[in-house]
């Protein structure tokens, strides 16, 4: 029975992938990078970055609409500036993965919103930084190496090639972390992007 039962299963799930559609692009943007509530009174400004990769997705005919399930490769900058210091920056290889509903207002032009999960992974930009003076958050901090959230977005597709849109991650773990005091923050970072699918 159990057998019968996986076999049925595995035959939707062939069958549904077989009737999707997969479609590949390019996507590049700006991000603004902040830190959750903790820190924020101890941030001079959003530090301002960009990422570029590369997107892919299955798209799903609904009844109304469409439902893509895809993932994306990027390059991203992103950093954190204190009152009275610089932006220390840092470079990562991000890995977005979305569940997104695209519902159509015309021929050429569609709306949707997206959520899902999102894996930093730190490339450049050293493992430490200092912050002078006498605060609370002055010394030293450790950066982490890989950082994960939810991210939530919505925007509008042209001509079911062009995505403009924007994107809210949430970090769910620490990505700076005060080495001699129980400060840690966990990014807030909004992102603007325009995406071409081929």
């Amino acid at each position: 029975m159990k057998r019968c039962l996986f076999l049925a299963v595995l035959a939707v799930l062939l069958s549904t992938t077989a009737q999707a559609q997969f479609r590949w692009g390019v996507k590049a943007g700006l991000t603004t990078s902040g830190v959750d509530g903790d820190l924020e009174s101890y941030l001079d400004n959003s530090s301002v970055g960009f990422f570029a990769g590369a997107t892919g997705e299955y798209l799903f005919n609904l009844r109304y609409g469409q439902l893509a399930v895809g993932t994306e490769l990027l390059y991203a900058q992103k950093g954190i500036q204190f009152e009275g210091e610089g932006t220390n920056h840092f470079s990562y290889l991000e890995v977005p993965l979305s569940a997104k509903y695209i519902y159509p207002v015309s021929k050429s032009v569609s709306v949707y919103g997206s959520a899902g999960p999102y894996f930093s992974f730190k490339v450049g930009g050293g493992s430490s930084f200092s912050v002078g003076g006498s605060s609370t958050v002055s010394g030293p901090w450790d950066v982490n190496g890989f950082a994960w959230g939810l991210g939530f977005g919505g925007g509008i597709e042209l001509f079911k090639r062009v995505q403009l849109g924007t994107v809210y991650n949430i970090g769910l773990s620490s990505l700076y972390d005060e080495v001699n005091a129980p400060f840690t923050a966990k990014e807030r970072v909004w992102s603007f992007s325009a995406a071409f699918y081929f």
